[in-house]
């Protein structure tokens, strides 16, 4: 199966600075062993989960101020955004086993759900508004569904040795594999509707094709969008995997000679950057990816359209997980030994680098730069979605008003035509 989208990019109120490049631009202080990084679009903040320090740390992401630190308790791991809610949540493992639910508008605990058996891993359901929670405490494994108004448990699904879930927007399921078997809940019904054989535990979503990407022991593997049916098996191995939807690739990263390039439209690798990099981030505004290398300390700087290493940014001793900031341009490092958050700004004006191998007959998406009104020049309705592939509205052909929407990053997403980037030069 192979499903190939219109994209165009639709940059919203973003300003473009007359600088160039990408810098260490802050290195804010944190709790003790600051483990994930969250970027809240809605509040414009980062969240910092301390899990040595009983806290989260909330950082203010128009002016790299440290808002507040919330007491959350013991070993705070794992976070994930509900923007209906404006509700951050957070995982207590170990032996805690608490959900915190926090405020976002007064960075305030809400409450503390009981959640037994280690809590870790999340994915929301922005379509049904529940939070599934992957548990792990042997010899109780499940995945718990949280309904997100209340705040309270619905159901307990079994679920054996179940690490990352991955939520996709265009089939509403959620995506998890434990003990060599993938399983697809309905987050309608809550049910498995699909128990397929195979491993791993880490995911990509792409919006382009809509395909689930999971990277196992030797091969990542391409799912259909619905996770009944692997539709390719690319030889290889991932620490982590991010989609770029601008030119329809899955980067890979974690193999020891660079991160593999696979060309999704046709699901093999097409490239391989010999750049060693751990977890990945995509500034689908600057057609950057930016890779934290714990083993070098630097961050690396991806060049995408070219698929090469623009520059590396040397940082402290550990720099881990990431997160990207659409609104201000900036990408959020966490460094566990340093107890620190970097922050990279990228005052480019993006797609600058020289394109190794970039053939002259690829065309690049125009970028469309609105202030409240759009133009969409073809002849049938089309969704606009964001980076995530999630649906915001509706467009019919001629001007749209979109206004209503906040700054960010979002896609003109239409009927199949056999390409995955077209050039629309209309505004």
């Amino acid at each position: 199966m192979s499903v190939s989208r219109t994209f165009v990019i639709i940059l919203l109120g973003l300003a473009a600075s007359v600088a160039s490049g990408q810098y260490l631009e802050a290195t804010i202080p944190v709790g003790d062993s600051p483990a994930e990084v969250l970027w809240a679009d809605a509040v414009n903040k980062v969240y910092v989960a301390n899990s040595q320090d009983a806290s989260v740390t909330v950082i203010d992401g128009a002016t790299n101020a440290v808002l507040t630190t919330i007491p959350v308790g013991d070993y705070p791991d794992f976070l994930c955004w509900n923007r209906r809610e404006n509700k951050v949540y957070c995982t207590r493992g170990e032996t805690e086993d608490r959900l915190v639910v926090i405020d976002a508008i007064g960075d305030t605990v809400l409450r503390e759900v009981p959640i037994s058996h280690c809590p870790g891993h999340m994915a929301l359901s922005e379509t049904q508004n529940k939070l599934y929670i992957s548990c792990n405490d042997d010899p109780v494994y499940r995945i718990t569904v949280l309904d997100c108004g209340p705040d309270t448990v619905l159901r307990n699904i079994p679920a054996q040795g179940v690490g990352a879930l991955l939520w996709s927007p265009a089939t509403n399921r959620v995506f998890s594999c434990g003990a060599d078997t993938i399983r697809v809940i309905d987050c309608e019904s809550d049910e498995v509707v699909v128990r397929m054989q195979g491993g791993g535990d880490v995911w990509c979503y792409n919006p382009v094709n809509e395909l689930i990407y999971l990277a196992a022991r030797h091969s990542i593997y391409a799912l259909s969008p619905g996770g009944d049916s692997i539709v390719a098996e690319v030889p290889g191995w991932a620490y982590a995997l991010a989609a770029v939807p601008f030119t329809n690739k899955v980067y890979a990263s974690g193999s020891a000679s660079g991160i593999q390039v696979i060309d999704a439209a046709n699901n093999i690798v097409a490239d391989t950057i010999p750049v060693v990099t751990g977890d990945m981030v995509c500034d689908l505004a600057k057609g950057r990816v930016y890779g934290a290398n714990f083993n070098t300390h630097e961050i690396c700087v991806v060049g995408a359209w070219a698929d090469s290493l623009i520059k590396t940014i040397p940082l402290g001793r550990y720099p881990e997980f990431l997160c990207w900031n659409s609104v201000d341009s900036r990408v959020y490092v966490n460094d566990f030994m340093d107890n620190v958050v970097y922050v990279i700004r990228d005052t480019s004006t993006g797609i600058s680098e020289t394109e190794r191998g970039l053939s002259a007959h690829r065309s690049r998406p125009a970028t469309v730069w609105s202030t409240g009104a759009l133009w969409h020049a073809g002849c049938s309705p089309a969704d606009l979605v964001d980076a995530c592939g999630r649906r915001v509205c509706s467009l019919r052909p001629g001007h749209n008003d979109i206004r209503a929407l906040a700054p960010g990053v979002y896609f003109v997403r239409q009927g199949d035509d056999g390409r995955a980037c077209k050039v629309v030069t209309s505004r």
